[in-house]
């Protein structure tokens, strides 16, 4: 077996190239280029294991731009242990916060490798060309916000407290935004920052000499580096926070059409974000985000919808819309297949099973219900007509989860439509479904039978 199938594996006839002592390094960067470009996986580790440490330096420039996902995180890890120049840190943070599965899988390594606080502060003096200047203050704003939200979170891949001296780091940032303007990441990520500051400062608050903190816990020998992190500290992004929302946001314009427009257009991501700063900003989008749900199909619109409180006018909007779209679904009943006669065709080994969007409830339409339904519970009696059509549609999940619903309402709120549908329900196919039925119909008679017997 070959030294690059050893590496890669797979057959030594799928474009690999001789493993003779002619080979060269570069014949083997290659080789690992085109194969991270093609999305294939490649085993860092062996691959670069007997080349000098400039070529291996090299190397994972050249591949980083074309990996994604895990194999991305791995080679900005592999980087970060290298020593770089002040542009080679702007360029690993830029490539380190896109095109891979968080940020907060790369931000430990960006903070240790990169100057975070003095590249803000070059870039508060003019350092930078314009465009350059906004990309390095996001990834900036990004690593912070991962760094401070896995610190509140116990994240997945480290936090602000495994990096030396991050406190100062974060107000060294926060100080420089003062020249460069804020914008809606970096109003998250100081939120973040001071929540952390004051989570952090009670938390040690009350250390004492018998080992243990506030809480009882017991304090562990390699303590993380909380110094800094403190009332003092939270205090200061306040007061940044507070001048960043006095001015206007980096770019020019005001806070409350920027952060409206971008719930209105924005993909998830940059949507989420400005629901966050939103609430920092005191700036109302909620009705912003209901006319967007409003002009038609945008999954993008309800994913970030989802990350609201669905309750009030947002709630009754959402919950319109879900009956429209699955009374429109029933009306096409001849044209769409069920989820049943989908699973049928397949066991018995008929035609392939219909695409998603040919079910009658595809898997993303309950998706985007689901929570809907959910926040249902805790209005009894209103938007019953949602918890109809859910109860009645050929979608198991969603009427398993109509009846949880209906469950958490008294049952002299459940109304006289509502109840000929539980009871057309008594001889569902699914058994948990009929049990449900048969306890609320219980119920139902019970209640009945208890108001007979007042009014005798």
């Amino acid at each position: 077996m070959g030294l690059l199938q050893r590496l890669f594996g797979g057959a030594t006839n799928q474009g690999q190239v001789p493993t003779t002592p002619a080979t060269t390094s570069a014949t083997r960067i290659g080789e690992i280029f085109d194969r991270v470009r093609a999305g294939r996986p490649v085993d860092l580790e062996a691959a670069l294991a007997d080349l000098d440490e400039d070529t291996c330096f090299a190397a994972l420039w050249q591949i980083l731009p074309e990996a994604d996902g895990a194999q991305r995180i791995d080679i900005v890890d592999r980087l970060a242990e290298f020593e770089l120049s002040e542009a080679q840190q702007r360029d690993l943070l830029r490539l380190g916060t896109v095109r891979v599965e968080g940020v907060e899988w790369t931000a430990v390594s960006l903070a240790m490798a990169c100057d975070v606080a003095g590249q803000a502060e070059a870039t508060a003096r003019g350092d930078l060309d314009a465009g350059e200047r906004e990309v390095v203050l996001e990834a900036l704003a990004a690593v912070i916000a991962a760094l401070c939200e896995a610190g509140l979170t116990t994240g997945p891949a480290g936090d602000a407290f495994d990096v030396e001296g991050s406190a100062a780091v974060v107000q060294r940032w926060a100080e420089a935004l003062a020249t460069c303007g804020a914008g809606p990441l970096d109003l998250v990520a100081m939120d973040l920052a001071r929540r952390l500051a004051r989570q952090t400062a009670t938390r040690y608050a009350d250390d004492d000499l018998e080992g243990r903190d506030s809480e009882g816990d017991e304090l562990e020998e390699d303590e993380p580096q909380v110094d800094g992190w403190d009332e003092a500290l939270a205090g200061a992004i306040d007061a940044r926070i507070d001048a960043a929302l006095a001015a206007p946001p980096r770019g020019g314009g005001d806070w409350s059409t920027l952060l409206r427009q971008i719930v209105a257009t924005g993909d998830v991501d940059t949507g989420t974000r400005a629901l966050h700063a939103a609430s920092v900003a005191g700036v109302v989008v909620e009705d912003a985000l209901i006319e967007r749900l409003r002009r038609g199909e945008d999954d993008d619109a309800w994913r970030i919808a989802h990350h609201m409180p669905l309750e009030g006018a947002l709630l009754e909007a959402m919950a319109e819309l879900a009956v429209d779209t699955l009374q429109h679904r029933r009306m096409q009943e001849g044209e769409l297949c069920s989820p049943a006669s989908q699973i049928g065709c397949q066991r018995c080994g008929g035609p392939p099973g219909a695409d998603d969007d040919d079910l009658m409830v595809p898997k993303a339409l309950e998706a985007r219900l689901m929570p809907v339904l959910i926040a249902c519970h805790g209005h009894p009696g209103r938007h019953g007509v949602l918890v109809a059509e859910c109860i009645a549609a050929p979608s198991p999940s969603l009427r398993a989860n109509g009846l949880a619903v209906l469950s958490h309402w008294p049952v002299e709120t459940i109304d006289a439509d509502l109840w000929e549908l539980l009871e057309a329900l008594a001889d569902d196919s699914v058994p948990m479904i009929r049990d449900a039925v048969a306890r609320f119909l219980a119920a139902r008679d019970q209640h009945e039978g208890g108001s007979d017997s007042d009014r005798a």
